[in-house]
């Protein structure tokens, strides 16, 4: 189950070189780049929000969907009512607050610990938390205003605009 993701995810690559083929569903708001699989609306800020997956998801993956979220309990209840006791939840998110992407973005400066905590409110344990990448990482991203990706080298694939940080009347 992919929450708020889209096939580009390179969680999904993983899942797939270690499980082959698996069955795909996504939850969102943008059905865009889901490539023919299922998929459905959800509000994740949106308790209210009803909605039958049809299967019992094992694994779900929940990759830099966080910060685009204001309502972190009403994300958790999402995962709670989706979920079946037994499954894994998979969710990544900036820890530094850096505004990028769209619809919306409202904070990445979320550390695990909270995560986890607003987890446990819920009844999720954690398996596992921590940080990835290091300060030569947010170095770029931040101060240089370029995205490192990992692939057969590195390579910078992303530039972000300066003019995207320059405040505007109303904002």
């Amino acid at each position: 189950l992919i929450l708020g993701g889209s096939v580009d995810e390179p969680e999904i690559d993983i899942v797939r070189r270690k499980f082959g083929d698996v069955n795909l569903q996504f939850l969102g708001i943008d059905g865009k780049n889901v490539e023919g699989y299922r998929f459905d609306f959800l509000d994740f800020n949106n308790f209210s929000s009803v909605i039958d997956i049809g299967f019992d998801a094992e694994l779900a993956l929940c990759t830099g969907v966080v910060e685009h979220l204001w309502n972190l309990h009403s994300m958790f209840q999402n995962f709670e009512r989706l979920l079946k006791p037994e499954a894994l939840l998979w969710i990544t998110f900036p820890v530094s607050q850096y505004p990028h992407g769209s619809p919306e973005w409202f904070s990445a400066g979320y550390s695990p610990e909270m995560i986890k905590k607003i987890g446990e409110l819920f009844g999720f344990e954690a398996i596992n938390s921590g940080y990835k990448g290091n300060r030569r990482n947010y170095l770029f991203r931040h101060i240089l205003h370029l995205w490192p990706e990992i692939g057969e080298d590195i390579m910078w694939s992303y530039y972000w605009p300066i003019f995207s940080y320059i405040p505007r009347e109303g904002n």
